[in-house]
């Protein structure tokens, strides 16, 4: 059974044009992340299809994992520092990501 991995390639190369020269390989290295994904087959079976996980209900995980986190934040003491530290972080580093971060590495 064969395992494949295909990749959105116009999105990864999203800039082809201000970087025209850029070897695919570098590109992939430096610029590939998990959003990238469009199909995964693995064992001959779909695993991955336009970039949504099969038989996996994302928003409901999304849910669950931040109700679990919002609870943990209110009643558990020790994650008040990690509260604080992700506090400072979004003051600092929030309007450089919504001001955007340019055209990538390559």
């Amino acid at each position: 059974a064969a395992d494949l991995l295909v990749l959105d390639a116009e999105s990864l190369d999203d800039d082809r044009e201000l970087l025209p020269d850029v070897d695919p390989l570098d590109l992939l290295l430096a610029r590939a992340h998990g959003g990238h994904i469009d199909e995964v087959i693995a064992g001959g079976r779909p695993v991955v299809q336009q970039g949504r996980v099969l038989g996996f209900d994302e928003p409901s995980a999304v849910a669950e994992l931040n109700a679990q986190v919002r609870h943990r934040l209110q009643t558990e003491p020790e994650w008040a520092g990690w509260r604080c530290a992700v506090q400072a972080l979004a003051e600092d580093l929030g309007p450089f990501y919504r001001r955007g971060i340019g055209p990538g590495c390559c």
